[in-house]
């Protein structure tokens, strides 16, 4: 729906309201039997928070689409989990497909060599023009002191 001077709208509310009531939900690992010919099946991706791949089952042939995914854990998410399949296509995101990346232990390395540098500034700035910092659900509030 637009919220805009001008622009027409391609969908009506009813529109969305008939198509959301088609919508299945799907657990992970959930088999959902879409009709004779069809079988849907969802995996974690271990991209972000929600990611998953889907394997589809069509007659004879057998399909994975999946956007992202990641097969190292990290901190906050687990490696992808899928089952051994045998598929006819796969069907998958590539942007990063030919870049040599460093290691997530590098990464995070010069992650923390940046919060240093940070923390460092921000206790100077404090230090030297009265300030206070609290940090509020990852956001700093700053506080003039006198």
């Amino acid at each position: 729906m637009v919220d805009r001077r001008g622009e027409e709208e391609q969908f009506t509310a009813d529109h969305i309201s008939q198509c959301m009531k088609k919508v299945i939900a799907v657990d992970l690992k959930q088999t959902v039997q879409v009709d004779k010919d069809l079988q849907i099946r969802a995996y974690y991706a271990g991209h972000v928070l929600g990611a998953a791949m889907f394997y589809a089952k069509v007659g004879d042939g057998a399909i994975l689409y999946t956007g992202d995914y990641n097969m190292t854990p990290d901190r906050h998410l687990g490696a992808a989990q899928i089952d051994r399949l045998q598929l006819d296509l796969l069907i998958t995101e590539s942007t990063y497909a030919t870049t040599i990346r460093d290691s997530k232990y590098a990464r995070e390395r010069e992650f923390l060599k940046a919060v240093c540098i940070v923390e460092i500034y921000i206790h100077r700035l404090c230090w030297h023009s009265s300030l206070l910092i609290y940090p509020v659900q990852w956001r700093f509030i700053i506080l003039k002191t006198n």
